[in-house]
């Protein structure tokens, strides 16, 4: 199995031309949406609270960390004469601004993920879409900069080329799972572990990972056959090969 088309750069290059990304700091489209991203951030700050009793500067430790990690951790201690609360309020204005990016990259992660969906609506259960829907700022619809990535990409000459080699990429995915039985979200990690050229397409092809996860909604909810059926016959080679 060979990837067919470079998905992630026809979906970066429309996002780019709509002004939806910034070229010199292009988004990590295999990451978390919107919902997830909140309810991570609420489920860090739960454990953070739960050391203020132990007093600010275990805190402020663990903040660090958090936000920054090693590199970052003589900011909390910079300056003998900082009083615990003035160093309180500044981890707290760093841990709100780095939460805010994290959200904005959601966001536009959003544009890609909803507009790759849209390009694979043919391979994709539509349970499946409409939980990926869920994950958004607006759950249950695509933002009008989804909308725009999409339209952008229909946009061009070869669209009917580059939307059947969404769907193909997609497929790709759901027949490699399918065939090593990857059915959980267990199954998943322990396949990306131990095949880096598949964690590499997953991280790196938005149709083909969607394509994976659509096997394991699929397998969770009891609708793989619909999927089968709906495959064409699996390709006489079956080794992953992924291109630079």
């Amino acid at each position: 199995m060979s990837d067919r088309i470079d998905t992630d750069a026809v979906l970066h290059r429309a996002m780019l031309a709509n002004q939806l990304e910034d070229p010199k700091e292009p988004v990590n489209l295999a990451g978390d949406l919107y919902r997830t991203t909140v309810a991570k951030q609420r489920e860090d700050c739960d454990i953070l609270n739960m050391f203020h009793g132990v007093g600010v500067e275990v805190r402020n430790e663990l903040v660090v960390h958090k936000l920054l990690g090693t590199a970052a951790h003589a900011l909390g201690w910079i300056g003998s004469g900082i009083i615990a609360a003035g160093k309180e309020t500044i981890l707290r204005a760093i841990e709100t601004m780095h939460e805010g990016d994290e959200l904005k990259e959601a966001v536009k992660r959003e544009y890609a993920a909803a507009a790759c969906a849209m390009l694979c609506a043919d391979a994709l259960p539509l349970g499946f879409t409409t939980q990926l829907y869920g994950e958004f700022v607006k759950p249950g619809a695509a933002s009008p900069g989804a909308v725009a990535v999409y339209k952008t990409i229909l946009s061009r000459p070869d669209a009917a080329d580059i939307q059947q080699g969404f769907v193909d990429n997609c497929r790709d995915a759901q027949r490699y799972a399918l065939d090593r039985h990857i059915g959980t979200a267990a199954d998943r990690t322990i396949a990306l572990q131990q095949n880096p050229y598949l964690a590499k397409r997953y991280q790196h092809d938005l149709a083909f990972k969607l394509g994976i996860d659509s096997v394991v909604w699929a397998s969770e909810h009891g609708q793989l056959p619909a999927i089968e059926q709906q495959l064409p016959a699996a390709p006489a080679a079956t080794a992953l090969e992924v291109r630079g």
